[in-house]
């Protein structure tokens, strides 16, 4: 397993002052009713996350600002609108907002399968997908396996929840521009959502959270002054509700608060059996700023560095992005993922 960088340049050293958050906020789902299958795993998922950060002696170092489950899941916590992300998902004073339960993608891919060998075979996207198409990487050396290449094409991303207080048909798409994360005072209103959220990173821990290579499409718009974006990234299988993956990912800062966070995120995937995929698929992190060297510096930050508001993202002009994935490859850039 290789860590990947979409961009490769040298951090530069220099530190940015500014007021620290501490705060956790967890939303987990288990329960869909008709609308889903039971993730009977999320709420351990969650709750390991919280525990591995807030043990008996951690000196208070980490808060928990908002521990919501099942019901009281609403859509709209994800979304920016006066009083709903700000007072929940994206609320000042938080260093973490951690997802779990289903992700939602729509149809991407042809009907029957178009396989092929380079992306510019790709041009008939199915019904509500997006126009732009790529050839999937998968079935060769170095790649995934599992299945055999194919086209697919861009659409949005959203998570899933099941609550009475739902407003989108129990749907938060975080692609379209109605989730902006990350806004305050220190990252200013750059994305037009005011400075009335806060939280530094956003960890989604579902299905279809990323998909190879639109990435970009799929998450600059959420992207408002958040440090980083936490993932997946599946490739020919689907992400499993893992109960130990919060927690894994939660320990690392009880085991080095040095360590990055970002790559805390990526090698979580090691502690569980596959990676966490019923067949091949990766842990991907994205940062963005109004330059490189910021961008790269938030994908390095430590878990002290991460509360650290004075480093809140000041545009989306620049991306670094980062991934480990759950197969032996020494492809070391994008085509890992695409046939060009």
């Amino acid at each position: 397993m290789r860590i990947l960088s979409a961009l490769g340049a040298l951090a530069t050293g220099f530190v940015i002052a500014g007021c620290a958050s501490n705060g956790l906020v967890v939303e987990t789902v288990v329960e869909y009713g008709p609308i889903g299958s039971r993730l009977p795993n999320s709420h351990a998922d969650g709750d390991g996350f919280i525990a591995a950060l807030t043990p008996p002696d951690g000196n208070d170092e980490w808060r928990v600002l908002a521990r919501w489950k099942d019901p009281d899941v609403w859509d709209t916590d994800f979304l920016d609108q006066k009083t709903w992300d700000e007072s929940n998902f994206d609320q000042p004073g938080a260093a973490i907002s951690f997802f779990s339960g289903h992700g939602l993608t729509g149809p991407y891919g042809e009907s029957p399968p178009h396989r092929c060998s380079h992306s510019s075979e790709c041009k008939t996207p199915p019904p509500q997908a997006g126009p732009r198409g790529i050839c999937k990487a998968a079935g060769t050396p170095g790649h995934a396996v599992g299945d055999t290449s194919q086209c697919v094409y861009y659409n949005d991303r959203s998570l899933v929840t099941f609550s009475s207080k739902d407003q989108f048909g129990h749907v938060a798409n975080y692609s379209g521009g109605r989730a902006k994360w990350g806004e305050s005072k220190n990252s200013g209103p750059w994305a037009g959502a005011g400075t009335d959220g806060g939280t530094n990173l956003v960890v989604l821990d579902s299905s279809w959270g990323v998909l190879a290579s639109f990435w970009y499409e799929q998450t600059h718009a959420a992207m408002a002054g958040v440090h980083f974006l936490a993932t997946t990234l599946p490739v020919t299988g689907d992400y499993l509700n893992d109960p130990q993956r919060g927690a894994a990912f939660g320990k690392r800062w009880a085991q080095d608060s040095g360590s990055s966070v970002s790559q805390s995120w990526l090698v979580a995937m090691n502690a569980i059996p596959g990676g966490g995929f019923d067949m091949s698929g990766c842990h991907f992190v994205i940062a963005y700023d109004e330059s490189s060297e910021r961008a790269l510096k938030h994908l390095d930050e430590d878990w002290s560095e991460l509360k650290n508001d004075g480093w809140d993202a000041k545009g989306n002009a620049v991306y670094w992005a980062r991934w480990l994935c759950n197969w032996t490859s020494q492809i070391t850039d994008d085509t890992i993922f695409e046939l060009k």
